[in-house]
């Protein structure tokens, strides 16, 4: 019998080499282009006044006149941790951000992500197993951008982001709490990822949230959702995950078959894979 696995990523707020266990992150991904916040949003309930509120408080953060320099960057960087990172919840929504303050990797990286689009910041986000993070280049050289790290998360030395970037490659799992099962990963990531691609991410870690709650037909309807914004390995691998659940939990035909429904391009595509393997 599968119990529940908990699905998340990030790094400990202020301790920026301690990974605290990622059980398994599934990344799903966009159309290419710049990130915009109604796409972000939509990855939520948010209402029509929400997303107003939340595009008039982002204004704030862009600043339409610098040169792409460190010092604006920095500024940018402080902003967005006093104005809205003020509480560290895993899996946490897009829309918490402005009603409660609650944010996490994912969240932060989405909201730098817009901010820095609209400032015209040249930038990439690498995506890794179990973490993402920026790398912004700006007149003086490249900065890294750890999202969670208020204090040591602004990263202009050149060793220091080799070194940085090294421990993120390897791809490690850290401890986890008890009565978690750790979920490594059959394959490993260590790539770049279009800024778009994370109203994918977003969505898909509220289906991860939906198994972990047990909610098994939503979490097939978002998980169904993400895969057709991008056949992420990682969408078919949870895809197995789930349909191993729902053939050895207690469910009914009905809430199986609906499941199955919204897995089926996964599961095909799936299928097509590994006879081709």
């Amino acid at each position: 019998m599968l119990r529940n696995f908990y699905f998340y990523y990030t790094m400990t707020v202020q301790q920026p080499l301690k990974v605290i266990l990622v059980i398994l992150v599934f990344a799903v991904c966009n159309a290419y282009g710049g990130p915009t916040l109604n796409e972000f949003l939509r990855t939520t309930k948010a209402s029509s006044e929400l997303k107003e509120r939340a595009y008039k408080m982002t204004r704030s953060l862009i600043s339409e006149h610098h040169q792409a320099d460190q010092k604006t960057l920095r500024k940018l960087f402080r902003k967005i941790h006093s104005h809205f990172l003020k509480r560290y919840e895993a899996l946490s929504d897009f829309d918490q951000l402005f009603t409660k303050g609650k944010y996490d990797c994912l969240t932060a990286t989405a909201l730098f992500s817009y901010a820095l689009d609209e400032m015209g910041y040249d930038f990439k986000l690498v995506e890794t197993n179990y973490h993402i993070f920026i790398m912004v280049q700006t007149k003086e050289g490249m900065v890294l951008l750890e999202t969670t790290d208020r204090l040591g998360g602004f990263i202009t030395d050149p060793a220091a982001i080799k070194e940085r970037t090294g421990e993120y490659s390897k791809n490690w799992l850290a401890s986890t709490k008890k009565n978690r099962i750790q979920y490594d990963y059959t394959f490993k990531l260590y790539q770049e990822v279009s800024p778009s691609r994370l109203a994918g991410l977003l969505m898909y870690n509220q289906a991860v949230k939906s198994y972990n709650l047990g909610d098994l037909q939503n979490c097939a309807l978002l998980l169904g959702q993400a895969y057709e914004l991008y056949a992420s390995v990682r969408c078919e691998e949870l895809g197995d995950i789930l349909t191993q659940t729902l053939m050895q939990r207690n469910v009914t035909e009905e809430v199986r078959a609906s499941c199955m429904a919204h897995l089926k391009s996964i599961l095909m595509r799936r299928e097509g894979t590994l006879a081709s393997n």
